[in-house]
């Protein structure tokens, strides 16, 4: 049976949408139509001994609202180790602000397939698309972290074979590692998301590296920002140069090399101590 997830939202066809989602993502979806009836179900689910994997609530519901609904939980002791998702439509995912390790994620709605999907195989441990899985691959032995901490990692990349070779190496690396399909994606999850590091490959569909970079650093507003090391196949002279005049931080050439990622990643670590001082 699929991991289980509770959606909470005041409106019934929201409702029905990301249960259909979810579904088809391989999970088991239940849903209610307030915060107070989601704390219920939760807690009725833990003693049955039927516990959720993760909860999707909408920011703005009556009574107790999705935030309220997310404190209620971290603050008891059996349901405080619950993935959490917030979905809003009437506010932009940017503007919403959360205390620390509130939530796993703040997505806009309409949820989109493949946000959604990343977020889940992350808070979930385990693939919920042949696009991320990399049960085929053997595994290798753990390298030596590059950061103190976990670092998070989104991957733009739309060939599934460098995607799941990317995947391969930065976890290998210790890195927590998404997946976007194209620029346009990038750029929604690098909203949505805190993440470190993004490694962008340069031509994509929808919209390419140099186009994405180019809005993430206009839309940055202050905030903390990403490095962002490009990836390109065409090592011709002058591409560096393009790249780091798009705003990218670095830049790596295709096929990916263990080395050369690594090497990317610690000059990373470096750039990001000086910038700190």
């Amino acid at each position: 049976q699929g991991a289980r997830a509770l959606v909470a939202d005041d409106d019934e066809t929201a409702q029905r949408v990301v249960c259909e989602q979810l579904a088809q993502l391989g999970l088991v979806a239940e849903a209610c139509g307030s915060g107070f009836g989601a704390l219920m179900k939760l807690r009725e689910a833990k003693s049955a001994g039927e516990s959720f994997n993760a909860g999707l609530f909408d920011l703005r519901m009556p009574g107790m609202d999705g935030i309220q609904l997310a404190k209620e939980i971290k603050k008891d002791s059996n349901l405080r180790d619950l993935p959490i998702i917030i979905m809003t439509a009437s506010v932009r995912t940017r503007d919403v602000t959360l205390p620390q390790n509130l939530v796993e994620a703040v997505l806009s709605k309409p949820l989109r397939p493949s946000v959604l999907r990343n977020i889940l195989t992350r808070v979930l441990g385990r693939s919920t698309s042949h696009v991320t899985t990399t049960s085929n691959v053997k595994p290798a032995e753990p390298a030596a972290p590059v950061a103190q901490r976990a670092w998070r990692v989104l991957v733009a990349e739309d060939n599934a074979v460098n995607q799941k070779l990317a995947i391969r190496m930065l976890e290998k690396l210790g890195c927590r590692v998404d997946v976007a399909a194209n620029g346009q994606e990038a750029v929604t999850m690098v909203h949505q998301l805190p993440y470190d590091v993004v490694f962008m490959d340069c031509q994509m569909p929808v919209m390419d590296g140099y186009e994405a970079t180019r809005q993430l650093r206009q839309n940055q507003n202050g905030g903390p920002r990403p490095f962002v090391i490009a990836m390109t196949a065409h090592a011709m002279q002058g591409d560096r140069e393009k790249c780091l005049a798009a705003g990218m931080d670095d830049y790596i050439s295709k096929p990916m090399k263990l080395e050369d990622v690594e090497a990317a990643l610690r000059r990373t670590v470096m750039q990001g101590a000086t910038r700190a001082q």
